[in-house]
């Protein structure tokens, strides 16, 4: 932990202390004593004859003289709170690549009395500013990830995925159709372990991201280049959105340099709200939908008086094929669902060459949006367990089915297509599933550098997910509620969806997995 460090011979200006804190006094004959400074106190130095004296003045008038003569002084590494209003805390973030995140708006609004509605609005004409701003610049940045930080986030995404088959044996999602969005569980779960200051719930949540106690720095800076890659990416015909936002309890006393990095990593905007209030969820509402293009229309977070801070992530996708499905060849066919029941579903159809793969346990077709983003249709092999099936797949490397012969043409695989289509929700609190898999730290201590006392008591995602002759579009939110062309033969292998099966969207070159997906039962939207 860093210190603040003065001796006898160093003078020091007078100052505010900006958080409850304790000063060390070690003196020469070896005695030492502390004194708690409150963040309103004002601490500096006074001269009297030859003696020098640290001074405590304290809001009331009183004051402390403490022997400073042969005596080391240190303060605790500060951690400023910040209290009441953000408008006290400057957010404006200067960023290398000369893009500003400028807020000043924002401030002036609030000073003014501007309605929350107005000031919301400020906020994301920042946010959009700030976005144009990086994909103007994009071609200059070193947005590359390093192979350390390409090796966590592939475990993470391990992690997630066992997260995920958890989830699905879960008795609110048993034989149901489960979405859930590993990338934005993890930018949610990035943003809180700023907060943490207890070191098992630091380390049991970092596990969980990829690397098990890696260095703040290191985790915030490969988090800012995930979110900077997926805001500026503008591939032909296909729309990703990355939002955060951190809607704050006014009165509560907060981590400003908790505040800081969120904001500055994770371009987070902070909103104080009152949860006793009706108009605070219509407001996270009104967020959660515009962050979503209209696909989530609201976070559901019941009206709680004692909620102190809402930490949310938005993930939005909206793709078209690079080969859609001709709508003509639509056609009612029979879907066998998870219990057995024979359902009528609307399937497309359509032919796909050089994309099919196939294991011991499951038959895959990649689906080609633009620029590297593809879904992958996955279904498991009569008999197999879904979660066997998706083992058995490196989703960044998938092996292609490709014949080679000595003599004659090679082998292209073409793959005959029939998939449901589909219009799915799902929401899914974490928290026991969670703990399942290691975090029972992260619900049992506070996280006192986000604000004192404040404790994790639920994480919650919600997703939306569909799919039509078109293309595909889906969106998540997590909470965190704090309370070429040569002669080739060709062999056609008709993949028929008539069961449940996985789906993936996802990007191998840069490792994100913005879905997964088992469907169970394509005619139930969902929740």
């Amino acid at each position: 932990m860093k210190k603040h460090i003065l001796t006898a011979l160093g003078l020091f200006a007078a100052c505010t202390m900006s958080a409850t804190q304790y000063m060390h006094i070690n003196l020469q004959n070896g005695k030492e004593y502390d004194v708690k400074v409150e963040k309103t106190d004002r601490v500096s130095h006074v001269t009297e004859g030859d003696e020098v004296f640290i001074k405590v003045t304290r809001t009331d008038g009183s004051s402390s003289l403490y022997p400073m003569n042969g005596a080391e002084v240190t303060f605790d590494e500060e951690i400023a709170r910040m209290e009441g209003d953000v408008a006290n805390w400057d957010i404006k973030t200067a960023m290398e690549n000369g893009c500003i995140y400028d807020t000043s708006i924002v401030h002036e609004l609030r000073e003014k009395g501007a309605d929350k509605w107005e000031i919301n609005d400020a906020l994301y004409n920042a946010q959009n500013e700030y976005s144009r701003c990086i994909l103007k610049n994009k071609d200059g940045m070193k947005l590359s990830l390093k192979g350390s930080e390409v090796d966590a986030i592939r475990s993470a995404n391990k992690t997630a995925t066992d997260l995920f088959w958890e989830i699905t044996k879960d008795n609110d999602h048993k034989d149901k159709n489960v979405i859930f969005s590993p990338t934005s569980l993890q930018f949610a779960l990035a943003m809180l372990v700023n907060g943490a200051d207890n070191d098992s719930a630091y380390s049991e949540i970092t596990k969980m991201l990829g690397q098990q106690d890696m260095p703040l720095d290191f985790m915030n800076n490969m988090y800012e280049k995930r979110m900077t890659t997926l805001i500026t990416e503008n591939p032909i015909k296909v729309e990703i959105g990355v939002a955060n936002a951190a809607f704050l309890q006014n009165g509560i006393h907060f981590g400003k340099n908790y505040l800081q990095n969120i904001e500055e990593y994770y371009k987070a905007a902070a909103n104080n709200v009152d949860f006793s209030l009706d108009t605070t969820y219509k407001i996270m509402d009104k967020w959660a939908k515009e962050t979503t293009n209209g696909m989530i229309p609201s976070l559901q977070i019941p009206k709680n008086p004692n909620l102190w801070i809402v930490l949310a992530n938005a993930l939005s996708f909206q793709g078209e094929w690079a080969n859609k499905f001709d709508k003509s060849a639509t056609r009612s066919d029979t879907f066998i669902t998870a219990t057995g029941e024979k359902k009528k579903v609307e399937k497309m159809n359509n032919l796909y060459e050089g994309c099919y793969a196939e294991g011991d346990n499951y038959q895959l077709v990649t689906l080609r949006f633009y620029d590297g983003y593809v879904m992958n249709v996955i279904l498991p092999k009569e008999g197999v367990a879904p979660e066997a099936a998706l083992a058995e797949i490196d989703l960044d490397s998938i092996q292609y089915k490709y014949g080679r012969t000595e003599m004659g043409p090679d082998t292209i695989y073409c793959s005959s297509l029939s998939l449901p289509k589909f219009n799915l929700d799902d929401q899914i609190e974490l928290n026991e599933n969670l703990e399942k898999l290691g975090l029972k730290n992260t619900f049992s201590k506070n996280f006192n550098n986000i604000a004192e006392g404040a404790h994790v008591s639920k994480i919650k995602q919600l997703t939306h997910l569909e799919i039509d002759e078109d293309g595909a579009k889906g969106a998540a939110i997590t909470t965190i509620s704090m309370e070429g062309s040569a002669m080739h033969e060709y062999k056609n292998v008709k993949v028929d969806v008539n069961r449940p099966f996985i789906v993936t969207i996802n990007k191998p070159q840069s490792h994100e997995v913005l879905f997964i997906g088992l469907i169970n039962d394509p005619t139930q939207k969902g929740e």
